[in-house]
């Protein structure tokens, strides 16, 4: 993996940084302390990672910004890659999103936006543990691993090859191995004799199947007695169903003769009927044709009746006639004024409804005004709380419309305050920073004696004096900045804060004059339809009073009015000459009838007429009863002639049904069906007993069942958890063995590989590095006697000291299959003296030309390096400038 390019926005001390890196040889990031040199390597780890060592995510964000933003692009394999890292605070939380994109062809294609954690060093074949214990070396740690004693040494490697994840799972195994064992212990103190339960299992069922046995044959003679008392039922059934026959037939003998005692009653009553036949004919004749005659004497009744009617209607038709020409003329005058009083009544309605219209608007337009009133107290009273920081405030009264230019003043002010604000935090950064630098300086020249901390030349007394005195000079300017600076950060925050305010109660000044000018807008709409609505209805009075009049003239005839309109509808001639036809028709029907009847007669003729015929009505009523009598004679002799032979055939059942109930012996019967029926209790007695000595044993048999299966499932469990209790000592002796193994592999391939890499560098007068026992690193010198010297890491040079160093980093790698095309050194040459820091220098130049490591990344504030460096930056105050 190589790194190309990183971009960082608003991250640490960077506002806008970009930096190319060589993707061979070494690339130097040269600053001053403090100058954000370091940030550079913490937005690399923060890219791959999502991780800083300068604290928690809301820290990387720079002061004073809400969000920051760190790409990173890589070469892996031949595809470039680019990771986007964001930072969005708000408040004290802060939000992150990461994205992995493939770069095609100068397009950028997402490959990831998810698990960018576990997925990410998959395609990079770069772990965190890896990078930081191998890639990169923080400042003064080149030659931390061989700087430390044996015991932390040992530490680091086991905390490097996770065996103390092996020694958790093994403590974890290991436990519940003993919670298995316990278990086992306790089932085997528990186990049940398994043989005596199936011993007793196989008696018991020996005896149920004798039981059975027996209640079969039981059951077998129950059946065969209740085939005979079905038999014996069947026989009794048989004689009740001959009895209930016999007494069925007796009844219908009984019935028969009834019916034929009646039939021949009846007959004798015709033959009485007969002899009063010829009187009751003469009667009927009479009562006929007095019938007649009193049906002709009705027709003339009602022909008379019709014809007063008729003469009346004429009457009545002659009036309507005349009380038509008299009222016609009024009924015109009315009419129209009905028209007059329609078109009068609509436009009061429609008057009326503008006046209610007028009623919702003056009530809308009071509550608008009041709105009105509300807003604009509401408005006084911001405008008196802006008084109380500017008077100029005072025109907003007047001039509510200069809102706008106010709020554009306000916001023009708050961002040029933010940023001096900004500008006066960063220089005190700066001096804070410069400071902190100037301090250490003084302490170094305090407390050391004869060459330069910095430079490493000789350092004389007076020489040293003036410097210090310089510095303190410095010092005591920076503070007085500082202070200066300190006084006018708070002038400006309180500023700052007041125009906040200013800005909060504008923000809330400007709806609320909208809102007034919009309402101002509505009122006058509103007193606008009032007036014109006014105008509309000022004839509504008169238009009521013409109303009035109207309707007065119209009531006061209305009656003789809606008798006009009846008879309006009424063809009065057409009617009169009808009547006087139906008239000369009913003088007609009167002569047609033959009767010289005189209309004051006609009711005593027909009266008379009546008491005749309720006189002769009895004779017809009796003579109409004997005529149906008369003709069921004939009916009544064949139903007595069918009674009586339905009577001897019943008689002849009888005689059959009582020569089979003799044959039949019903007591014997009976006595004999009684007899089975105590047998078949006896025997249901003897099954229930068996029956209960059948499920006693069964319910023993299950019980012993239960316990059987009980056992059988305790001795799986014991053979399940003696196996668990194998395999996990098995699982334990091989995590012991792994331990070991891993253990033995780093002590065996680590150094090799270690001194293969050093060897590389140039340093071949050694010719073998181990570890002892006890993780002491030692080195066999190559000299010229036939016995080799072994050398102590303390007896190197500094530059093979560092060598070695990065070796080891180089080889851990290669132990955990993650082998590094780059290396990023922060401060490498931090505390070295001239001689050792030469030394790094030449190694770092050795590196670049055998193209060991194919990228180093170092930053420095030391200028030596630039002669070796293929790409170089210069950083200060967070800005990041190319020199070549």
């Amino acid at each position: 993996m190589i790194i190309t390019k990183l971009t960082l926005k608003n991250f640490l001390a960077h506002d806008n940084t970009q930096v190319e890196f060589s993707p061979s040889g070494i690339t130097a990031i040269i600053g001053e302390n403090g100058s954000g040199k370091t940030s550079i390597l913490e937005g690399i780890m923060f890219a791959l990672f999502g991780k800083s060592s300068k604290g928690n995510q809301i820290d990387l964000i720079k002061w004073g910004r809400n969000k920051a933003l760190v790409e990173l692009e890589f070469i892996k394999n031949g595809t470039t890659y680019k990771i986007v890292r964001e930072l969005d605070k708000k408040g004290r939380t802060v939000s992150s999103t990461a994205l992995l994109y493939r770069i095609e062809s100068g397009r950028q294609v997402l490959e990831r936006q998810k698990n960018l954690k576990q997925e990410l060093p998959k395609i990079t074949g770069i772990s965190e543990k890896t990078f930081l214990n191998s890639i990169l070396i923080r400042q003064g740690e080149i030659e931390g691993f061989i700087k430390q004693k044996p015991a932390d040494r040992e530490k680091t490697i086991e905390e490097i090859l996770d065996l103390h994840m092996y020694a958790k799972l093994l403590e974890k195994y290991a436990d519940k191995r003993k919670n298995y064992e316990k278990q086992l212990e306790i089932l085997k103190t528990e186990k049940v004799d398994k043989q005596s339960l199936e011993d007793q299992i196989k008696t018991i069922t020996d005896q149920i199947n004798q039981l059975e046995t027996v209640l079969n044959q039981l059951t077998q003679e129950k059946q065969s007695l209740e085939q005979q008392l079905n038999q014996t039922e069947e026989k009794i059934n048989q004689y009740s169903l001959l009895e209930n026959e016999k007494r069925l037939l007796e009844t219908k003998i009984d019935n028969i003769e009834q019916k034929i005692e009646e039939i021949n009653k009846k007959i004798k009553e015709i033959e009485g009927l007969k002899q009063q036949l010829p009187e009751l004919q003469e009667k009927v004749k009479q009562l006929q044709d007095i019938e007649k005659h009193y049906e002709k004497l009705k027709n003339l009744e009602n022909l008379y009746i019709k014809l007063s009617h008729v003469e009346k209607d004429l009457e009545e038709i002659q009036k309507k006639i005349e009380f038509k020409q008299k009222f016609q003329p009024i009924y015109q005058d009315i009419t129209q004024k009905q028209d007059q009083l329609k078109q009068i009544s609509q436009e009061i309605i429609r008057l009326e409804k503008i006046k209610g219209e007028i009623e919702q608007l003056e009530k809308q337009l009071k509550e608008k005004q009041k709105d009105l009133a509300t807003k604009k107290q509401k408005y006084d009273q911001i405008v008196k709380q802006l008084l109380h920081y500017y008077s100029k405030f005072q025109q907003l009264f007047l001039n509510p419309f200069m809102i706008d230019e106010h709020i554009n003043q306000n916001r023009y002010k708050m961002e040029n305050l933010s940023k001096e604000l900004d500008k006066v935090k960063q220089e005190k950064a700066d001096i804070e920073a410069e400071g902190k630098q100037l301090k250490e300086k003084l302490s170094n020249l305090s407390s050391i004696h004869g060459d330069c901390p910095t430079c490493g030349r000789p350092l004389e007394e007076h020489q040293k004096e003036e410097l210090i005195n310089e510095i303190n000079k410095v010092l005591e300017e920076k503070r007085n900045k500082h202070k200066q600076l300190t006084q006018k950060q708070k002038e400006i925050e309180e500023e700052l804060k007041k125009q906040k305010e200013i800005e909060q109660l504008l923000n809330q000044l400007k709806p609320i004059y909208d809102s007034i000018k919009e309402v101002e807008k509505e009122i006058s709409t509103y007193e606008s339809k009032i007036k014109a609505k006014q105008h509309q209805i000022k004839d509504l009075d008169l238009l009521k009073s013409q109303k009035e009049d109207i309707e007065k003239f119209i009531l006061s005839h209305s009656q003789d009015f809606g008798y006009y309109q009846k008879i309006l509808q009424e063809n009065l001639e057409e009617i009169k000459q009808k009547l006087i036809e139906e008239q000369n028709m009913i003088l007609k029907d009167i002569e047609s009838i033959g009767l010289k009847v005189e209309p004051l007669q006609i009711k005593q003729e027909i009266s008379e007429a009546s008491n005749k015929i309720q006189q002769l009505k009895p004779f017809n009523d009796s003579y109409n009863q004997i005529l149906p009598k008369l003709k069921e004679e004939d009916s009544l002799e064949r139903q007595l002639q069918e009674s009586e032979n339905t009577k001897t055939q019943l008689e002849n059942q009888l005689n059959d049904i009582e020569e089979k109930l003799k044959d039949l012996d019903i007591e014997k019967f009976k006595e004999e069906k009684e007899k089975i029926k105590a047998q078949i209790e006896e025997k249901n007695k003897e099954i229930s007993e068996k029956n209960q000595q059948l499920g006693h044993l069964k319910g023993q048999k299950s019980i012993l069942e239960d316990g059987l299966k009980k056992a059988e499932e305790q001795e799986e469990r014991i053979e399940h958890l003696s196996g668990k209790v194998k395999k996990y000592y098995k699982v334990e002796n091989a995590i012991q063995q792994i331990q070991k193994l891993l253990k033995q592999n780093a002590m065996y391939n680590l150094p090799k590989i270690t001194e293969e890499i050093f060897n590389r560098f140039g340093f071949n007068q050694f010719i073998n590095l181990k570890f002892s026992e006890k993780y002491d690193i030692v080195l066999t010198a190559n000299t010229v006697s036939s016995s080799n010297v072994e050398v102590n890491i303390d007896a190197l040079s500094g530059g093979q000291r560092v060598a070695l160093s990065i070796a080891l980093r180089l080889a851990i790698a290669k132990l955990l299959n993650e082998k590094a095309d780059f290396l990023i050194l922060d401060e490498p040459t931090i505390f070295l003296d001239d001689e050792r820091k030469k030394e790094l220098v030449d190694l770092f130049g050795e590196l670049k030309e055998s193209n060991f490591i194919k990228q180093l990344i170092i930053t420095t504030h030391d200028e030596e390096l630039e002669g070796w460096a293929n790409v170089i930056y210069k950083v200060k105050d967070g800005s990041v400038e190319l020199i070549s």
